[in-house]
């Protein structure tokens, strides 16, 4: 069935895309003129796999039956965008006033294998100007003459796309591509130059075609446009994408001998085309083994499409039909096909997240009606000024800003080693602002070349002004890449309810240093934060219907199409970001809530925004003027940052024997402790069993609590308690083996009791609490396995004659090593957190003690050592190899109140060990 399936794909594919290229240049073709026939006959030569033919006379008129899908006078692309983009070779034709598409009646192309690499040609008619053609590729490509009877074109170098600043210098570059040109008045030729001159010889002496084409002009005859792969054994050769390795290595793999597609364009009962692929088959046994399955599996899958109507109906329109030995695709494409492919992401999604999300609404039906009060619409004034903004409330800020200017702050938020480099040193500097007004929100319409706000670094400079940036020069989060912040509106609680508000922006931006500089070298980080918003709007009413009507500054157009109940669609060119929001009110004139949009396209962007309720008129906020303000900032500290130290009891770091703690606890109870849960006493410890199953069909495991008595040495130890699954007994009896574990981090628990004779809160139950130790096994044998018994043990360790090396608190990337292996060094400072990367054996260390210039020692929080993850998006392709080739590290975590001279890290050889096993039975 796999193989059948990815023949349907390959084929069905080869109908969209015949859909596609008629939909831009198909027409009714009428009876070939013998010098088309005669030119197939000559590139037709024994290495050609493939043939199209286009019949191009009337493409005006294929063109103007679905214009109505499109905005008929959008706004042009600015320049900014236009730049971003390669042109195709017929628009630089175009822009010289050179129309090809036009000037052109029949077009033939084939694809060759015959040589070491694919060859393609193409083979136009109609009415050329040989000297009209040659000044305009000129200013493109490099004309060679010297050839007999035709040219051999090279695209300029200096008209090259710049060169890929990531790209490894040392690797070759590949010479420029090269194709040969022959023109006549009333025919080209376009091939490359090894197969010009075979060509040109076989047109003058008019050869006949090396391989059969009676079949290919039975099927091609009336159709506006057909293609045919020949012998789809040899297609994968001409393979030179992916996309096409895929397709052509899809077909390869087939009983196939030949395979033909095309379509008939037809103006009644309504404009559309009809689309037809026949495949030959070798056995004639293989068409009706496909129609047979096709059809069980089509069935199958309308019974699952109950919700997806729209797609069960295009399904249904697809026939396939088994002829001997021929297997016959057939569907019909018109308006209302289109129409009905815009419905399916949305029948999709509805689908998917109905039990979620949805409110069981379909495609045409509005749905429940949900109301949006006036005081909650998004707020746009008419008119806006910077100034107007509130400065940004240094008393609201849960960080402690570095800078603040006007209504924003930044703060150096933190500084490490990068991953890939530990001789660079990263920054991430993080922004945030609120109180603004008419700040685009919609992504839908935000621009694309002038974010709505923005961060940069302009530098980062030592004592003596010298910037100690590194030189970046690709990847779009290089240095001195602006990064978009993020948009959001601000909720306000007023009159007992929460209100949408003014806008607050936020987001952080990361640079790096050059090798080799220390923090001490920092002096300052300058930058600067740019906001853009609308001066002033203003605010233009629709009523239904909406189809057609446009909105128009002299900035950007909104083209509306035909809507559904729920749904507005519309186009926008020009400078998106202009329009500020699109609202929608029922027949009542009561705003509906927005349920989703989606949007597609770049110079000009198609929108589908859908309501909750039957939308009656739109309200569309217009920018009339926009402006940009720049807030500049320097943070001239760069320090790591710690927690207040407290005035309370220091508790000084303590070990114990495992006998001492026994000894200690040994009339330890517990009262209350993991109510309504399966528990299991394990001498002074008790393990409580929250969930175990499969999670989302990938894993299979279980969530425990365990709780301890409270000790000082095990609260401060990093990996004092582990818990283990070893096996699993199955409802059959089966025991499979489980070998999986997890760390048990004890937090400090208590409870309390109001005393009233001292008249104050009293603690009645100290205990350590490692909450949600999650354990799970991705092992095959386990899935779809319902468990009925979980084996496993809690082991707890006591180190033996502990030691300890020192970190300097406030320096990165100095490594210190022990005897045993053990390797570490601070790799980074974020907020309250200092990072320590550790290697070697780090089931070793136990603790990590910060002590203060006078040698006392400061509280920690947090205490940790878990296994690093690399992240790698947003870098560069080098850094993402980097990446995969670093060492396994850990990395350890620690928030230190009070500010610390060094780290004392301290560790075991040896470890006293209380295991205890248990085991739970599985209750429904």
């Amino acid at each position: 069935m796999k193989r059948i399936i990815i023949t349907l794909v390959v084929l069905i594919g080869l109908i969209a895309g015949g859909a596609y290229f008629l939909f831009l240049k198909a027409i009714t073709p009428e009876d070939l003129p013998a010098k088309v026939m005669n030119a197939e006959e000559a590139i037709a030569t024994s290495g050609t796999i493939a043939i199209t033919s286009v019949d191009m006379t009337y493409v005006r008129h294929i063109e103007s039956m679905f214009k109505q899908m499109n905005d008929p006078s959008p706004l042009p692309v600015s320049k900014s965008d236009e730049s971003k983009e390669e042109k195709t070779f017929l628009e630089k034709l175009k822009e010289q006033g050179v129309h090809l598409v036009s000037d052109t009646d029949y077009a033939l192309a084939t694809l060759n294998v015959a040589e070491e690499k694919p060859a393609h040609t193409v083979v136009l008619f109609g009415r050329f100007s040989q000297a009209k053609l040659k000044k305009a590729i000129a200013q493109y490509y490099a004309i060679d003459e010297g050839t007999d009877g035709y040219w051999l074109i090279t695209q300029n170098i200096e008209q090259d796309k710049k060169s890929d600043p990531c790209a490894d210098p040392a690797a070759k570059k590949p010479a420029p591509k090269q194709h040969a040109l022959h023109i006549k008045n009333d025919r080209i030729i376009l091939s490359g130059p090894e197969m010009m001159p075979v060509l040109l010889k076989r047109f003058a002496a008019n050869a006949r075609a090396e391989i059969s084409l009676t079949k290919w002009r039975a099927f091609r005859k009336e159709k506006a446009v057909a293609g045919a792969f020949m012998t789809p054994k040899e297609a994968k050769k001409g393979a030179v994408d992916l996309p096409s390795a895929l397709l052509l290595g899809a077909l390869s793999n087939q009983p196939l001998t030949d395979i033909y597609a095309g379509a008939v364009v037809s103006f009644l009962p309504s404009p559309g085309f009809t689309l037809l692929v026949d495949a030959h088959a070798i056995e004639a046994a293989w068409p009706l083994e496909v129609k047979t399955k096709y059809d069980a599996w089509l069935n199958e899958a309308l019974a699952e499409l109950k919700e997806m109507p729209t797609l069960a109906s295009l399904l249904q329109a697809l026939s396939v039909q088994a002829d001997g030995n021929i297997l016959r695709f057939k569907t019909v494409a018109n308006r209302k096909t289109l129409d009905n492919l815009e419905k399916v992401p949305g029948e999709f999604l509805q689908m998917a997240f109905s039990g979620a999300f949805g409110d069981g609404t379909k495609e045409g039906d509005t749905g429940t009606e949900q109301i949006v009060s006036d005081s909650d619409v998004e707020n746009y004034i008419p008119q806006f000024a910077f100034a107007s903004v509130q400065p940004f409330d240094v008393k609201d800020a849960f960080h402690k800003p570095d800078h603040v200017v006007g209504p924003l702050a930044v703060r150096l938020e933190r500084f490490g080693l990068l991953a890939t480099d530990n001789s660079i040193i990263e920054l991430t500097i993080n922004a945030e602002g609120k109180g603004f007004d008419n700040l685009s929100v919609d992504h839908m319409h935000q621009s694309n070349e002038t974010p709505v706000a923005s961060l940069s670094i302009t530098g980062v400079e030592d004592k003596d002004g010298n910037d100690l940036l590194r030189e970046e020069l690709c990847g779009k989060t290089r240095n001195l890449v602006a990064e978009s912040l993020s948009t959001i509106r601000d909720k306000e609680y007023v009159n007992g309810q929460w209100l949408e508000k003014s806008i607050k922006v936020s987001g952080k931006k990361s640079v790096r240093l050059k090798p080799n500089v220390p923090v001490s070298k920092i002096s300052k980080i300058k930058g600067k934060m740019s906001i853009r918003a609308a001066t002033r709007t203003s605010v233009v009413k629709l009523q239904l219907p909406f189809s057609g009507k446009t909105i128009e500054t002299d900035k950007v157009r909104m083209y509306l199409q035909k809507n559904t109940p729920s749904t507005v669609k519309y186009t926008l060119s020009g400078d998106m970001s202009y329009i500020m929001a699109v609202r929608a009110k029922n027949a009542k004139g009561q705003y509906l809530a927005s349920a989703s949009s989606s949007a597609s396209g770049k110079g000009t962007k198609m929108v589908s925004k859908r309501f909750k309720g039957k939308v009656a008129s739109i309200e569309v906020v217009v920018a009339g003027q926009m402006k940009s303000q720049d807030y500049p900032f320097e943070i001239n500290q760069v320090t790591p940052r710690y927690g207040k130290k407290g005035n309370g009891k220091q508790v000084d770091v303590m070990f114990t024997s495992k006998s001492q703690f026994l000894k200690e606890h040994a009339r330890v109870k517990y009262q209350d402790e993991c109510k309504d849960k399966q528990k299991v006493a394990l001498g002074v410890f008790l393990v409580c069993l929250n969930k175990f199953g499969d999670q989302w069909g990938q894993k299979v495991g279980g969530d425990f609590d365990v709780i301890a008595p409270y000790g000082e040495a095990l609260l401060n130890d990093l990996s004092a308690g582990v818990l283990s699954i070893d096996s699993v007994i199955t409802e059959s009896g089966e025991e499979i083996a489980f070998d999986k574990n997890e760390k048990a981090d004890f937090d400090y628990k208590f409870d309390t009791n109001y005393n009233k004779v001292k008249k104050d809160w009293e603690i009645i139950n100290r205990r350590l609490h490692a909450a949600y130790v999650k354990v799970f096994s991705d092992k095959e044998e386990l899935k779809n396995k319902k468990v009925s018994m979980v084996k496993g043990s809690l082991t707890v360790r006591f180190p033996k004659q502990p030691k300890y090396f020192e970190l300097d608190a406030d320096e990165l990337g100095v490594i210190k090593k022990t005897e045993n292996g053990i390797v570490a060094n601070i790799s980074a400072f974020e907020d309250w957190n200092t990072y320590i990367d550790i290697q070697g054996p780090v089931d070793k260390v136990v603790r990590f003690m910060p002590l203060a210039k006078d040698g006392s020692i400061l509280t920690t929080m947090n205490d940790r050592i878990n296994e690093k993850q690399y992240h790698t998006w947003g870098m560069s392709k080098e850094d993402k190899e980097k990446i995969k080739l670093l060492p396994k590290k850990w990395l350890g975590m620690t928030s230190i109140y009070g500010k610390p001279e060094v780290i004392r890290i301290f560790y075991a050889d040896d470890f006293e060990i209380i295991k205890h096993p248990f085991q739970f039975s599985l209750k429904e």
